[in-house]
């Protein structure tokens, strides 16, 4: 089964799809600046790191103006955006062991 993009997720959720990609991109870059700092400073656990990254695409997604008012469909997809977003940080990292062990904490949820 083919995961979907966060282009692809965007544009089914968003219909002003520029300003949503903008938001969740800016999440990636933080999420892949203080990763990479709590990583190296061994504060921040895998699991917390997923609850996280989940709550933030959840709050954009929940406070959009989407058919995403339901909180468990918000959820849901907030857990796919989470995990594209440390699949591209888990390429882009030296931290990848980190990263994977946030990506199977974020499945786990």
């Amino acid at each position: 089964m083919k995961e979907e993009t966060l282009e692809e997720t965007a544009l089914k959720l968003y219909p002003n799809r520029e300003s949503f990609l903008d938001r969740f991109q800016d999440i990636e870059r933080e999420a892949f600046i203080k990763g990479y700092k709590l990583a190296q400073e061994k504060i921040m656990t895998p699991k917390k790191e997923a609850e996280n990254l989940i709550n933030e695409y959840r709050m954009i997604l929940m406070n959009a103006d989407t058919e995403c008012g339901n909180e468990i469909l918000c959820t849901s997809i907030a857990k796919k955006c989470a995990l594209v977003t440390v699949g591209k940080i888990e390429k882009m990292s030296n931290y990848s062991d980190f990263w994977n062990e946030v990506k199977n904490e974020i499945k786990k949820l």
